[in-house]
């Protein structure tokens, strides 16, 4: 039994627990529609590099059995596509937990220890990208001096998406891990989360 000094704070902790869950539910909502609009753009971005990659595809398989002249380009092109539409497209998989999973054997704890694992993923995940954005953003810096040979580009310009994509996945990990913290579920179902 608590003596009656300390009986108040059990009134303060209520009090600071509900603060908690309210100021965590607000930085959810705010990075959660935040996160929506940017990740239209990545998902326009991904299906636009898709669209642009097999049309110039297209066209060098034209221009090589048709027409029996090659182009130089395209190729060099098509894989700066490809790395694009990778980095764009991440963000929108981490989101929506389209990454391969280990659910089987996370299934097997007690609700509050998938949780707390969730949570420390998310984490774990949250460190990573914080790393890899570090890189990524000298990986752009030393691609500027660098020139891509067929489409005269400086490599700078490819790697810049780098950069961006770990950004959206840093905000979507803190989006995961504010998820995990005010749910009541160990992991929110595949979907947008919002």
């Amino acid at each position: 039994m608590v003596p009656y000094e300390l009986c108040w704070l059990r009134g303060v902790w209520k009090y600071f627990r509900f603060g908690k869950i309210l100021m965590i539910r607000t930085m959810k909502g705010i990075l959660g529609r935040v996160n929506d609009h940017v990740l239209r753009l990545c998902v326009f971005g991904t299906v636009t590099c898709l669209a642009a990659m097999v049309i110039i595809i297209l066209l060098q398989v034209v221009a090589r059995y048709v027409f029996s002249s090659p182009l130089a380009w395209p190729e060099e092109i098509s894989r700066i596509l490809m790395v694009w539409m990778t980095f764009l497209a991440a963000p929108y998989a981490y989101r929506n937990r389209l990454f391969v999973r280990l659910e089987s054997w996370v299934s097997k704890f007690p609700l509050r220890a998938q949780r707390r694992i969730d949570v420390g993923i998310h984490l774990l995940l949250l460190m990573l990208f914080m790393v890899l954005f570090r890189e990524s953003l000298w990986m752009v810096m030393r691609g500027t001096v660098i020139r891509a040979s067929s489409v005269n580009v400086s490599m700078g310009l490819v790697f810049a998406v780098m950069p961006a994509a770990f950004a959206m996945l840093i905000s979507v990990a803190i989006e995961h891990v504010l998820l995990a913290l005010d749910s009541d579920d160990p992991v929110p179902a595949k979907g947008n989360q919002s």
